[in-house]
C-alpha cells in the first residue's frame, strides 16, 4: 500500500521518466506501467559465499553486514541495460542494495524509501531479543517457565542485529550524502539534511464496528511472526494480564494475526484467545472492543492504531506503540509504559463507556491527518523542489 500510494504521488507530478527499482507488489508495477511510460525493475541481489564476505569484511571492516553479504553484479548489469536506453529524471528504490547497484553517477538521482532507519531497526531487534531472553530467565527463577511460547532469536541473529546497529549510522550517512533523498516513515534519532519524513497512512475508511455487545474485549491485532509484536504479546500475557485480573473479573483478551507455531497454544494456556490471519479488522470487533498495543520496541507508524481510530475504537498503547502518530494521552489514546499503568488504563476503559466514546472520538479526529491524500500532497511539493526533471508538471497540482 505505501509504495503504491507514493508512486501515485510521483506520477501525479506530470510527464516524467521514472525508474522504479525493487517494487514489492504487482499492483504497484501494473499501476506505474499504465500511468507513465517507465521501466520497472525487480532488482534481485544475490548473496556471496561466507569466505568472500569475510574477505570483504577484513578489507573494509566498517561495512554494514547487508553490504558485505550482497552480490550486486547481476542487478548492476540489469540496471545498466535500462540506463543505456533512456535517462530517468528520478530513480525510486526500496532497497539499499538496489541503490548500491546503480552506477555512481546515477546515485544522486535516486530517492531511497528506507521506511525505518537502518541502525534504529537493528538496535530495536537486539533489545527485543534481550528482553525475551530475560523474560524466560526470570520466569524460570520464579518457577513459572513459559512453556509453549515461541523460541527466542538465535544468538547469531542477535549478533547480526548488534553489528547492524553499530555500522548502520555509517551506511545512513553515506546514503544521506550521495542519494537525492532518504525517505523514512517517522522521525529517527539521527536527522540528515536530505531526509524526508513520509508517514504511513490509510486510504479507505474501514467498515464501522458492530453494535456494542456490552462485553468489553481487549484486542491486540498484529503480525506475531514479527519479533517486536511477539515480544509485546508475551509482555501483556506475563506482566499485564495478571494485574488486570485483580481489577477486572475474568477479562476477555484476544490476539489476532499471523503467528508462529505454538503461540496459539501458549495464549490459550494463559486465557488468551489467539485468532489466525484476518482480512478485515471490522469482522472481529464491535463497539465494546478496546484495541491494545503493548509494544516495547518497534519502528514506523502503527497502521492498526489508525485503523482502530477510523472505526471509532478506543486504544491503549505504550509510548513506543503510538510513536509517530502525535497522539495525546487521555485525548485520543491512553498511554501507559509499565504493567501496572497499562492494566489500570485497560480497567478504566472497561468500567467507563463514556471514557471509551471520548477517547475513540479523539482518535477519529487525529486519524484524519494520516489519510494518503494529505500525505502525498506534502510529498509532491517536496519532490518538486528537489528534482529538475518535472518541468512539465501540471500547474493544478
Amino acid at each position: 500500500m505505501r509504495l503504491h500510494e507514493l508512486m501515485k504521488a510521483v506520477c501525479a507530478l506530470g510527464p516524467s521518466r521514472l525508474l522504479l527499482l525493487n517494487p514489492v507488489d504487482q499492483e504497484t508495477v501494473d499501476f506505474v506501467s499504465t500511468s507513465i511510460e517507465t521501466p520497472v525493475i525487480a532488482v534481485r541481489v544475490g548473496v556471496v559465499s561466507r569466505r568472500r564476505a569475510l574477505v570483504r569484511w577484513v578489507r573494509h571492516p566498517s561495512l554494514h553486514w547487508r553490504v558485505v553479504r550482497a552480490d550486486r553484479n547481476v542487478a548492476a548489469r540489469q540496471i545498466q541495460e535500462h540506463l543505456d536506453q533512456f535517462s530517468p529524471d528520478l530513480i525510486w528504490t526500496t532497497s539499499i542494495l538496489g541503490w548500491l547497484a546503480l552506477p555512481k553517477e546515477w546515485r544522486s538521482r535516486a530517492a531511497i524509501d528506507l521506511i525505518d532507519g537502518i541502525s534504529t531497526g537493528d538496535m530495536m531487534l537486539a533489545f527485543v531479543a534481550l528482553r525475551r531472553w530475560r523474560r524466560r530467565l526470570f520466569a524460570r527463577v520464579r518457577g513459572r517457565a513459559m512453556s509453549g511460547a515461541p523460541p527466542t532469536s538465535r544468538f547469531k541473529e542477535f549478533l547480526r542485529d548488534i553489528d547492524g546497529a553499530i555500522r548502520g549510522p555509517g551506511l545512513e550517512r553515506m546514503l544521506a550524502r550521495h542519494a537525492l533523498t532518504l525517505v523514512v516513515s517517522h522521525a529517527p534519532n539521527r536527522r540528515y539534511r536530505r531526509m524526508l519524513i513520509v508517514p504511513n497512512g490509510f486510504d479507505e475508511t474501514p467498515a464501522a464496528a458492530a453494535t456494542d455487545s456490552g462485553n468489553v474485549t481487549f484486542f491486540f491485532p498484529a503480525n506475531f511472526r514479527y519479533e517486536p509484536n511477539l515480544d509485546g504479546g508475551e509482555w501483556f500475557i506475563e506482566s499485564i494480564l495478571p494485574i488486570l485480573r485483580r481489577t477486572v473479573d475474568d477479562p476477555v483478551v484476544a490476539f489476532a494475526g499471523q503467528c508462529r507455531e505454538g503461540f496459539q497454544a501458549y495464549g490459550a494456556k494463559n486465557g488468551v484467545r489467539v485468532v489466525g490471519p484476518f482480512d478485515r479488522l471490522s469482522a472481529l470487533v464491535d463497539d465494546a472492543t478496546v484495541i491494545i498495543v503493548p509494544l516495547l520496541g518497534g519502528t514506523g507508524t502503527r497502521l492498526k492504531i489508525l485503523e482502530a481510530w477510523s472505526m471509532g475504537l478506543p486504544v491503549v498503547s505504550t509510548s513506543v506503540g503510538a510513536e509517530g502518530l502525535g497522539a495525546e494521552d487521555r485525548n485520543d489514546i491512553l498511554l501507559a509504559d509499565t504493567p501496572t499503568a497499562f492494566a489500570k488504563a485497560c480497567a478504566e476503559l472497561w468500567a467507563s463507556p463514556e471514557l471509551r466514546k471520548r477517547i475513540a472520538a479523539g482518535g477519529a479526529h487525529t486519524a484524519e491527518r494520516f489519510r494518503w491524500a494529505q500525505i502525498t500532497d506534502d510529498l509532491r511539493a517536496e519532490l518538486r523542489s528537489r528534482t529538475q526533471g518535472f518541468e512539465n508538471a501540471s500547474s493544478s497540482i
